[in-house]
């Protein structure tokens, strides 16, 4: 498996989607994960901090994976519209792209998977396609 950091606009399509989009289609649910992990994206201070802790462990993952990158990784903060099928998109390739060393261990990676996963069963309980199923 090979890891890389991901680029800014990656991590600008989950912020975006974090603060403009999945709060109200999980009618907070997203809110209230990312505060319990002690983050807040509703201002561009709180969205920066939370995505920087992201970069770090994207970061983290690929220094593990290759012990020898020395680079240094600029850190860039550029949130960027899209559709929540493409930030969901986003959140996967981070999730992969972090998935080295001890790194699926951490908090923030689980963060990661629970706030993906709130908003792809939003999406889905939201079509019409769910509607039309049956319950029973």
């Amino acid at each position: 498996m090979s890891a890389f950091v991901v680029s800014p606009k990656t991590l600008g399509h989950i912020i975006w989607c974090l603060r403009e989009d999945a709060h109200k289609l999980t009618y907070d649910w997203t809110d209230a994960l990312l505060k319990r992990a002690g983050f807040e994206v509703a201002t561009v201070e709180g969205s920066k901090k939370f995505a920087r802790e992201l970069h770090k462990m994207n970061v983290r993952a690929v220094r593990y994976r290759y012990e020898d990158d020395k680079r240094r990784y600029a850190f860039v903060y550029e949130p960027t519209k899209c559709s929540l099928y493409q930030a969901v998109k986003s959140m996967h390739c981070l999730h992969y792209q972090c998935s080295e060393g001890d790194v699926p261990e951490e908090p923030l990676f689980k963060l990661l998977e629970d706030l993906t996963h709130a908003i792809e069963s939003a999406i889905v309980t939201n079509s019409a396609e769910y509607e039309l199923a049956d319950w029973d």
